[in-house]
């Protein structure tokens, strides 16, 4: 897998705000964040094991599935993670694994 890009649109400074006009997409969005926040555990469970395969993987899904929700910040957070856990960096992976938990800690998204 090639380095991945920087993570855009994201400063841990801002509550981080999605808009979503769609009502459909919005119901949508709010379920996948639900169950992103679940997932959290497993995560953090993973990387006390140093299981870097296990987080590669759930790191893949999130960059597939963040941007088709409307949060190409998860995308770039599972782009980076998958790189960090598959090369072992763990000092990276714990950094992003806290990047990835304060963001879904603090985003909302607003229907419109």
């Amino acid at each position: 897998m090639p380095e991945p890009q920087p993570i855009p649109h994201y400063d841990p400074a801002e509550s981080p705000r999605v808009k979503i006009t769609n009502p459909v997409l919005g119901g949508l969005a709010q379920t996948y964040l639900h169950d992103l926040r679940m997932e959290m555990p497993d995560l953090r469970e993973a990387l006390e094991r140093k299981d870097f395969t296990g987080i590669a993987q759930m790191a893949h899904n999130y960059s597939g599935s963040g941007a088709s929700h409307g949060f190409t910040v998860i995308t770039h957070l599972g782009q980076a993670l998958e790189y960090t856990a598959e090369q072992q960096q763990e000092a990276a992976v714990v950094a992003l694994v806290a990047s990835f938990n304060d963001f879904l800690s603090r985003v909302e998204v607003i229907r419109e």
